[in-house]
């Protein structure tokens, strides 16, 4: 029978060569073009009639062309679903239909069905990278590569990567987990730039790799050192005193630095004509986070000692990054010399090679002047005249930019003319001095320290003024001379005493021979 009938069909079959068999069954095979889903059942009902009334009952063996799912005798849940489940994986390619009969005793039957089709499976394994993430980086040694597989008929796995332009397989996991994530372990990387991927196959013959490779970056040691982590002892900072600089250097990099090192310390940029403090010191290697601190001692200079680390100037290490490999920090020391002290009552005071001036004795307070200059310079307190002043007390309009290039201050950030003249060459401030031979107007003056107690002043000798041009300059380099009152007992930065007064270290230079200063005193 065939196509759609809508009614009943009768079917008369001779049974007479079946007698004295006992049972006889009637098998109805059903069958479509596999070509074409057949909605609806394929046969609604049947009935046997004959002479004898039979007992007829639907058998649940199976025919060509079907399959018994599955019978469960047991019933359904409370929910009233029950599951079955079909291998296709035998079948042929087609479309078939599943119908589920329910049966209770004293209920009436009941069926229903469902449509499907059994088509090739050409679908390759989905393949999704996990770890590394994509540009991930990593140091030298040991990498576990992640990845997610989903493939029904999944049947094999393999790693790849390469660097350089090439690209082959290293490992084939033979039984990997489908529907969950898989890990190929403990894969050996030197340095450079990898790219990885997964290639899966299925039963079927479908394969495939992950949408993109993935890209892993395996970096090497990176020394660093940074100006925060260069520093200076404690203990006096003036010029001419040795002090300690102290470097920390770390390896903030993936990999360990297993090749030895040099470090080099420099007083100034070395790529300036920097000069080179103490000698090569070697680090013979520094571990991922590890930190090393060297240290080096130097002597002060006036102004600014600006101290250069740098590391590893031979390129020994490969790094990941070699520019921060040098760096600085400066210790500013100040340009100026305090001198401080007491005088005493009964004094006599000598010029610089021992010859008495004169003497003052019996007196009960002492008042006077103190003068610094170089200890070369020569000079007569009564040709002495304040520094930005001419021999007639005309201001000038250059004197203290002259006096700092004679001292070799101009650069320093407290330069005569930065501290006296504020940046100009102007003074900020003037006093009156009034001394045993003269009294000098508009002398130039600031604070000794933090104290208003003492001041220092600025003069020249106008008794060197060879050019007769009535003004302190380069060309006749006149004396420079400090001046400071004598204060009896008063609070300076450094205790009670009677002078206090801040002369530029440099000085000592401003003539040739001894590099040293001469203190005078005049009592008045």
């Amino acid at each position: 029978m065939c196509g759609n009938q809508q009614s009943w069909r009768n079917e008369y079959v001779d049974l007479s060569s079946f007698v004295g068999n006992g049972t006889v069954y009637v098998r109805f095979t059903i069958a479509t073009d596999s070509s074409v889903n057949q909605n609806g059942y394929a046969i609604d009902d049947f009935s046997v009639t004959g002479e004898q009334v039979p007992n007829y009952n639907v058998s649940t063996g199976v025919a060509d062309g079907h399959v018994l799912i599955q019978e469960n005798a047991s019933g359904t849940g409370p929910d009233g679903v029950v599951s079955f489940l079909l291998e296709t994986a035998s079948l042929n390619f087609a479309n078939y239909s599943a119908v589920a009969l329910a049966t209770r005793a004293n209920f009436t039957d009941a069926t229903e069905t469902a449509f499907f089709e059994v088509v090739p499976d050409t679908t390759p394994p989905n393949v999704t990278l996990v770890l590394p993430e994509d540009f991930a980086e990593r140091g030298i040694g040991l990498v576990n590569f992640t990845y997610y597989v989903y493939d029904i008929n999944l049947a094999n796995c393999t790693l790849y990567f390469g660097s350089g332009g090439s690209f082959a397989p290293n490992e084939t996991d033979a039984s990997p987990v489908n529907d969950a994530n898989n890990t190929f372990a403990d894969k050996f990387f030197g340095l450079g730039v990898y790219e990885w991927n997964v290639y899966c196959s299925d039963t079927e013959g479908n394969a495939g790799f992950a949408p993109a490779n993935f890209t892993l970056n395996i970096t090497g040691p990176d020394l660093a050192v940074f100006a925060q982590n260069i520093t200076f002892g404690e203990g006096r900072r003036v010029e001419g005193v040795n002090t300690t600089v102290f470097a920390n250097i770390t390896n903030q990099g993936l990999s360990d630095a297993t090749d030895p090192f040099i470090v080099q310390f420099f007083k100034g940029d070395p790529d300036a004509g920097g000069e080179q403090v103490g000698s090569n010191q070697t680090v013979p290697s520094l571990l991922i986070g590890e930190v090393v601190t060297l240290n080096v001692s130097f002597t002060l200079s006036a102004g600014d000692n600006n101290i250069f680390v740098v590391l590893d100037p031979n390129n020994t290490v490969n790094e990941s990054d070699e520019s921060n490999n040098e760096a600085n920090n400066t210790l500013v020391v100040s340009l100026y010399q305090i001198f401080y002290g007491n005088v005493s009552k009964d004094v006599v005071l000598d010029s610089s090679d021992n010859k008495s001036l004169f003497a003052v004795v019996n007196v009960s307070t002492v008042q006077g002047h103190i003068f610094i200059a170089d200890v070369d310079s020569s000079f007569s307190f009564a040709n002495l005249q304040a520094l930005t002043r001419t021999t007639t007390d005309v201001q000038t309009g250059n004197d203290l930019t002259e006096a700092d290039a004679l001292l070799n201050t101009s650069s320093f950030n407290d330069s005569l003319k930065n501290v006296w003249g504020g940046g100009s060459d102007t003074p900020l401030q003037t006093e009156t001095f009034v001394l045993e031979t003269k009294t000098i107007l508009h002398v130039p003056v600031v604070n000794s320290t933090n104290s208003s107690a003492f001041v220092t002043g600025l003069l020249w000798d106008a008794g060197d003024d060879a050019s007769l041009n009535q003004q302190f300059d380069q060309t006749d380099k006149e004396d420079l001379v400090f001046v400071t009152r004598i204060n009896e007992s008063m609070q300076g930065a450094f205790g009670v005493y009677d002078y206090e007064i801040k002369v530029p270290a440099l000085l000592r230079t401003f003539k040739p021979g001894s590099d040293a200063v001469a203190i005078f005193y005049e009592i008045t």
